[in-house]
């Protein structure tokens, strides 16, 4: 806020702007720091041990927010975790779970349900929505975090698990 300010002809430093922004309670966009900490009494799903070595035995599904001016949109993508390969993907204006859950059914239904599906902790992965739809395939859970599944291209460099 300063520069624009600065431009505008006001002399203003740093600290009198985050104090003004602070005063009319105003923030930036930005992504706040521990964001994806999972909320208290939250299931974790750790799958510690388990190693990707074949196609469509892990799946991952990754979301993001893309701050705009009003609002924001939410990306999902759904891939198989060996080649690397996008199954599908969705955009959406509001960060709900249905267009995860609709992503990662279009992905099954086009390579199968994987054997087991890797996200990270966000909302969307830790719904009901989204947790019953994969218990319901029979796909097991893992979520990013201490006990992740493990990459071949991440493991050790001489292939013992």
């Amino acid at each position: 806020m300063t520069r624009p300010l600065h431009n505008e002809g006001h002399a203003v430093n740093v600290t009198r702007s985050r104090r003004l922004m602070r005063l009319m309670r105003l923030m930036p966009i930005r992504r706040k720091p521990a964001a994806s900490r999972p909320a208290p009494g939250r299931k974790t799903y750790p799958l510690g041990g388990a190693r990707v070595e074949q196609p469509d035995q892990v799946g991952c599904a990754g979301i993001a927010d893309l701050p705009m001016r009003r609002g924001c949109l939410c990306p999902v993508a759904v891939m198989d975790r060996f080649p690397r390969k996008l199954l599908a993907w969705r955009i959406s204006n509001t960060p709900a779970a249905d267009f995860c859950v609709a992503a990662r059914n279009e992905a099954a239904h086009h390579c199968g349900p994987p054997e087991i599906m890797n996200a990270d902790r966000a909302s969307q992965f830790t719904s009901c929505t989204w947790v019953d739809r994969l218990k319901r395939a029979g796909t097991r859970i893992s979520m990013d975090g201490r006990g992740a599944v493990s990459t071949p291209s991440s493991s050790s460099a001489s292939g013992d698990p």
